[in-house]
């Protein structure tokens, strides 16, 4: 039975592609790197900024470093309020977990300011119990030090927690710590993808999460 959940946050919570593509390309441009496409940059949302910078391109260690320190500039200039919108049926379906009784936590590779912001906005504060930055872990995803971190912290069980994320980093996260898996389709990741990583369940939209936990239907991936 379920009682934990762990909730990636861009691409599964958030819709923040756009804004974070948009901000990887200005910052290679700006630094005069090699350009990347849409669908590479996509590729690598869900890694610590240094880590996706130097999986995108062949950089020094100094170079990675400066291209998360000019990333940063360039997000805090484009990250305006509204830049990031829930997914559709987010907040609603949360919220129904929330009064069902269900433990709800955040394990992101964003920084804890910004994320912190966003679920403000989302209105998704009063749901949310716990929250995993970058910011309060030694490694980041795909290692499982959020999710074992939540785990302690709850003094919640592996057998009954979940990790929902987008990317094949959320999904080893949480294999890696030996709890279930729900890949979602429609954030950042591919279905091949997630379903290369084994997810134990991969879904289409938010709310078929729903009967995961509550009732132990059973999706097909």
């Amino acid at each position: 039975m379920i009682k934990t959940i762990i909730y990636d946050f861009d691409g599964t919570l958030g819709d923040s592609q756009q804004l974070i593509v948009g901000t990887i390309r200005q910052t290679l441009d700006s630094l005069h790197l090699q350009p990347r496409s849409i669908e590479q940059c996509t590729a690598v949302i869900g890694l610590p900024l240094k880590a996706m910078f130097m999986k995108l391109l062949p950089l020094t260690d100094d170079m990675g470093t400066l291209c998360a320190q000019t990333y940063r500039h360039i997000f805090d200039q484009r990250n305006v309020s509204g830049a990031v919108k829930p997914f559709p049926h987010v907040v609603e379906t949360i919220h129904a977990l929330r009064d069902r009784g269900f433990c709800q936590t955040i394990a992101s590779s964003r920084g804890r300011e910004t994320l912190l912001r966003y679920i403000e906005e989302m209105d998704l504060s009063s749901s949310i119990s716990y929250i995993v930055s970058v910011d309060d872990v030694q490694h980041a995803k795909p290692a499982p030090d959020m999710v074992l971190k939540t785990l302690d912290f709850l003094h919640a069980l592996p057998k009954e927690t979940l990790v929902v994320g987008d990317t094949p980093f959320d999904i080893r996260m949480g294999k890696a710590a030996n709890v279930q898996t729900v890949g979602v389709t429609y954030g950042n990741g591919t279905r091949t993808k997630l379903k290369e990583s084994d997810a134990d369940y991969i879904i289409d939209c938010f709310e078929q999460l729903l009967p995961i936990v509550s009732r132990g239907e059973e999706m097909a991936v």
